[in-house]
């Protein structure tokens, strides 16, 4: 079985995305941290859409790591926003020691990658963006490296991105809530329907209100990860219509919230699209370790204790005296910038540290400074009572 958004108990999102798109950040953050949630944030992400190049999740020990050259970012003025997948890999590699990546020689989109059970749902687009390689073997290499069956759903040629998360999203127990397309194309409705019932039963979101919006096709792109399911609010009459039928078709021991995201869906996207969830519990060995440290003790929010914590997570040494500059910097930062009700975030703490440093003409690597700033925000998240909320 490959990881589903049941089995997810992390999400990253891309560093643009709090200045991107702040009200929809702000609110889906505030429910992360009330839900208990581990987030974080992705650097060197070229826009917000994080889904569609990040690596794909297919067990606790392995991700799948795809060539991402998208079609619609194939202009020379859309160029700059492919994010260089190797980038932000490294990122997770540096998190996850002990992880495998398995890298597969097609083009896809993440976001055309709906994982259900023991198979993913695709669009497909897919052989569209492998011209040179035959659909047989398009499929083989396909299933190859998910380790499961891949399913394909026909692309509807009027959406340029072919991505089946905006059709299809799992429930569990081999069903599926397929999108309200009756609303817009009928034909593409029952071919998507009769495909899916080969393997699913399928549960089709409709939405009865006399003047249909045509943003209601945001709500099966929804963020599902453990137990917690953040629906897009569109201040229409169809929210609640979706909310109910979402919480209808998933276990009572999921908890369905609804979040404000026309920021996101007026770009094109929803709450799937700019998020990556999965499956943490990788470092199980390491947190045993670094839990020595607990975020619940006493004095958690100590110099001491938090340097400590960063001598077992870091992957370098971290000296006495690049850790007081640093840990002064931070201090500024807190007392001074954040200010009672802010946001406290990584990037913020980041260039804030980084600033100061370089006041002081000390030269310390972004890219340690980064797995700092990563590590104590991590830490500091879980000790109750200090992330200010605004």
């Amino acid at each position: 079985m490959i990881v589903t958004d049941f089995q997810t108990t992390k999400v990253y999102f891309s560093s643009w995305l709090p200045t991107t798109c702040p009200k929809l950040w702000l609110s889906m953050r505030d429910v992360l941290q009330k839900e208990g949630i581990t987030y974080a944030l992705l650097r060197d992400t070229a826009d917000i859409w994080c889904r569609d190049y990040m690596p794909i999740q297919t067990s606790t020990e392995e991700m799948v790591v795809y060539q991402y050259r998208p079609d619609y970012l194939s202009t020379p003025q859309m160029r700059n926003y492919i994010t260089e997948t190797e980038r932000v890999v490294e990122q997770i590699k540096d998190e996850y020691a002990d992880l495998n990546f398995k890298y597969l020689d097609l083009v896809i989109d993440g976001g055309n990658v709906v994982k259900c059970g023991d198979t993913i749902v695709m669009t497909e687009k897919v052989f569209k963006e492998n011209p040179d390689w035959p659909e047989f073997m398009v499929i083989d290499k396909l299933e190859e490296a998910f380790g499961c069956e891949v399913l394909f759903l026909p692309w509807d040629r009027t959406e340029e991105y072919g991505h089946s998360d905006g059709i299809v999203h799992y429930v569990g127990n081999s069903r599926v809530l397929l999108t309200n397309y009756n609303d817009f194309s009928p034909a593409y409705y029952r071919s998507f329907r009769k495909r899916l019932e080969r393997k699913f039963e399928v549960i089709p979101l409709a939405y009865p209100v006399k003047n249909k919006s045509e943003h209601s096709w945001a709500y099966i792109n929804y963020l599902h990860v453990g137990n917690l399911i953040m629906v897009p609010h569109l201040g229409i009459p169809e929210d609640q219509l979706a909310i109910e039928q979402i919480q209808r078709a998933v276990p009572q021991s999921i908890r369905v919230v609804s979040i404000p995201a026309m920021e996101a869906v007026s770009k094109g996207g929803a709450l799937n699209c700019v998020s990556w969830n999965i499956d943490a519990n990788i470092t199980q060995h390491r947190a045993s370790i670094v839990n020595l440290v607990s975020p619940f003790q006493e004095d958690a929010f100590s110099d001491e204790v938090i340097y400590k914590v960063l001598q077992q997570r870091l992957d370098f040494q971290l000296s006495e005296d690049i850790w007081n500059d640093i840990n002064e910097a931070f201090g500024r930062y807190w007392n001074e910038e954040i200010g009672i009700g802010n946001l406290f975030d990584c990037d913020s703490m980041f260039l804030s540290i980084k600033h100061q440093l370089m006041k002081r003409n000390r030269l310390f690597p972004d890219e340690r400074l980064w797995k700092v700033v990563n590590e104590i925000y991590d830490f500091i998240n879980q000790i109750p009572g200090v992330v200010l909320h605004d």
